[in-house]
C-alpha cells in the first residue's frame, strides 16, 4: 500500500494487490482518496506512480481495477491512467458495504 500526502497530510492511498506471478503476472489496484481533494489530479498523478512501479519495477503484464459504477471520478482516474473498461460484473465486489 502506498499513502497519499498532500502538504503534510494524509490524502489517501493507492493498493497493489493480488499479485500473481508465473504465466498471469497481474494485479489488482485500488485507490481512495479524501473526497475534500477531489479533482486535483492528485489520484490520477499516483495511480500514474503506481502503474509505472507495477510494470517496469516488479515487471508486471496487467493491471485490473473494480469501481462502482456510480464513482464517476474513480472511472475517470482509471481511464486517464490506461485502464480499459472490459465489463460489468453485477455484485462482484462489496465497496462501502455496496455490492
Amino acid at each position: 500500500m502506498f499513502l497519499i500526502e498532500v502538504d503534510g497530510h494524509l490524502a489517501g492511498r493507492m493498493a497493489l494487490g493480488g499479485i500473481v506471478r508465473g504465466a498471469f503476472q497481474s494485479a489488482g489496484v485500488g485507490h481512495a482518496l479524501d473526497q475534500a481533494l477531489t479533482g486535483r489530479a492528485i489520484a490520477t498523478i499516483a495511480l500514474h506512480l503506481l502503474v509505472r512501479h507495477a510494470f517496469e519495477g516488479l515487471n508486471l503484464h496487467r493491471l485490473q481495477a473494480e469501481t462502482q459504477p456510480t464513482n464517476l471520478a474513480s472511472g475517470r482516474v482509471l481511464t486517464r491512467c490506461g485502464f480499459e473498461h472490459y465489463g460489468s460484473a453485477a455484485q462482484y465486489v462489496r465497496i462501502n458495504g455496496v455490492w
